[in-house]
């Protein structure tokens, strides 16, 4: 369904009655098992899945602001993005980090039977089996700021291990990749299990792949972890290197240089009805 979808928009923007967004709303979720959402140029949805409103901490019937959620860098990316989609009348596709996944974003044109005109956002997690047709109608971009959900407690650093744990690398090995010493690295390895309350190494790797960790090239990473990181930074006043004490456990030792269900989001809609 998605497929047929980008298909017609890349040669005109959807028509669709307001009546049927709904249901449109809720087979892309039954036949694809992904989140998806209606939204303005202004960066507000009005309709949703209800796991995509869960997913920002927003019930049911809720308008879902962009500019209200997340840091300012990442609602002014994504409320660009809309204005993209609208604006430029053909399917665009994102790249980034949502609610601490990686997930591709397709944005399709729609314009409802009363005129107004709207983006429709569907958020295929990259391990998902629906293909996503890339041509030369499909441009291509990355939303470098991510929303990392509950993983936005970890430091760049943590991340840097958690996604090294996922694409199957050993200690030694991570601590090659990262310029730290066998030891640094176990003292991340102890605290990822602590934050995230994990039992073991293999519980953080099914952690990490299921937010599809190991489908990021190192490019792509480092322009997520920039982002990342300036937020911290800018929250905290912290370097966002993490300390390796704290918390108890292994002490501290010197770094070495580095080698390198659908919902309206109001009731307004119901007296067009």
């Amino acid at each position: 369904m998605i497929e047929k979808l980008i298909e017609a928009a890349a040669a005109s923007p959807c028509i669709i009655t307001e009546r049927s967004v709904g249901l449109i709303l809720r087979m892309l979720e039954a036949m694809n098992s992904v989140d998806s959402a209606l939204v303005d140029r202004d960066g507000v949805f009005h309709w949703c899945t209800t796991s995509f409103a869960g997913s920002l901490g927003v019930g049911p019937g809720v308008d879902i602001n962009l500019s209200m959620q997340g840091s300012p860098e990442w609602s002014k990316e994504r409320i660009f993005a809309a204005r993209e989609i609208i604006d430029s009348r053909s399917p665009r596709r994102f790249l980034e980090i949502f609610n601490g996944r990686f997930v591709e974003t397709v944005g399709i044109p729609v314009d409802l039977d009363c005129g107004e005109k709207y983006a429709l956002v569907v958020l295929l997690p990259k391990r998902s089996p629906t293909p996503v047709p890339v041509g030369p109608a499909i441009q291509t971009r990355v939303l470098s700021a991510g929303h990392w959900g509950s993983l936005a407690i970890l430091t760049r650093r943590q991340l840097d291990v958690l996604r090294l744990i996922t694409i199957g690398k050993s200690n030694p090995e991570i601590a090659t990749h990262l310029g730290r010493t066998r030891r640094a690295i176990e003292w991340h390895v102890h605290e990822l299990l602590r934050i995230l309350e994990a039992r073991d190494r293999i519980a953080l790797h099914r952690l990490g792949s299921d937010a599809g960790f190991a489908e990021i090239d190192e490019d792509l990473w480092n322009q997520f972890l920039l982002a990342h990181r300036a937020r911290r930074a800018a929250a905290s006043d912290d370097d966002d290197e993490g300390s390796e004490s704290g918390g108890g456990g292994l002490p501290p030792e010197p770094k070495p240089a580095r080698s390198g269900s659908v919902t309206r989001a109001s009731e307004r809609g119901s007296s067009r009805e």
